[in-house]
């Protein structure tokens, strides 16, 4: 009886096992039921998530690079702005420069165009009388002397033309005179380019011949005179520089051969 009831007992507690048993699968399944959605839409949101963040690290990459383009491009654009200055600057210095350079050359220029113009326009300067013994075409002493002061006188003279031109008196024929004319006045070049060395290209020479007679003189002393050689020294008319008054003097090119000169050569016929 006893056993039996110990049976009983097991059977009974192997029903209450298999209930509990049971109800504990079922609880499960509904709980994964429940919760099994859930965990996918969580994943689903931490994948996304996770996604966005790395678009967001992505995106603050490319700001982060943009930024710094951005930034060397502005240095960039102020060292181009400063540069584009300095050389305005230089540029506004040339043109000043050049500027200057060209007034000073128009000033040059119109210096020397005034120079152009004037380059045949010459004064008489000094003269000289060089006396010659009857028939004779040599030099003297006191003529040497002379020669010798006039070209002196020319140190500090540039530029200048000399113009030599002998005479004889009217004894002897006119083709005779001609030649001696020619004599004394190569006498005066050759004194001049030897010992002076006065460049033949400034000396113009000419042989005239008989002087011309002068009725105000005694035929004796009119003879003298007449045995002579003319030298003449011109200079150019110098031309004013830019801003001043030109001068009111003018070439002498065309001066009376009568005309006086520092040595006393007014008395010469032929003057």
């Amino acid at each position: 009886m006893l056993e039996i009831n110990r049976n009983q007992t097991v059977l009974l507690a192997g029903l209450v096992l298999l209930a509990l048993s049971g109800l504990g699968c079922a609880t499960k399944k509904y709980v994964r039921q429940q919760i099994d959605p859930v965990t996918g839409r969580v994943t689903s949101v931490e994948q996304a998530t996770a996604k966005n963040a790395s678009s967001i690290n992505e995106l603050e990459n490319n700001v982060s690079q943009a930024t710094e383009k951005a930034m060397g491009a502005d240095r960039k654009a102020e060292q181009a702005a400063q540069s584009a200055q300095e050389a305005n600057q230089l540029a506004m210095n040339a043109k000043n420069r050049a500027d200057e350079v060209g007034a000073n050359a128009d000033r040059r220029f119109s210096d020397v165009d005034r120079s152009i113009q004037n380059i045949d326009n010459y004064q008489q300067i000094s003269a000289e009388t060089i006396l010659f013994g009857f028939d004779k075409s040599t030099l003297t002493t006191d003529s040497k002397a002379k020669l010798d002061q006039l070209i002196h006188n020319l140190q500090n003279q540039n530029r200048y033309v000399i113009e030599v031109e002998g005479f004889t008196d009217r004894t002897g024929s006119p083709a005779y005179n001609l030649t001696l004319s020619a004599k004394r006045a190569d006498a005066v070049v050759r004194y001049l380019t030897l010992e002076h060395s006065v460049p033949l290209r400034r000396i113009h020479v000419l042989g005239a011949g008989e002087a011309e007679h002068n009725p105000h003189m005694r035929a004796a002393e009119a003879r003298k005179m007449a045995r002579h050689v003319a030298v003449k020294v011109y200079g150019p008319v110098v031309a004013p520089a830019s801003g001043e008054a030109v001068s009111s003097g003018s070439a002498d090119r065309s001066m009376p051969r009568s005309q006086a000169s520092s040595s006393g050569a007014g008395q010469i016929p032929r003057q």
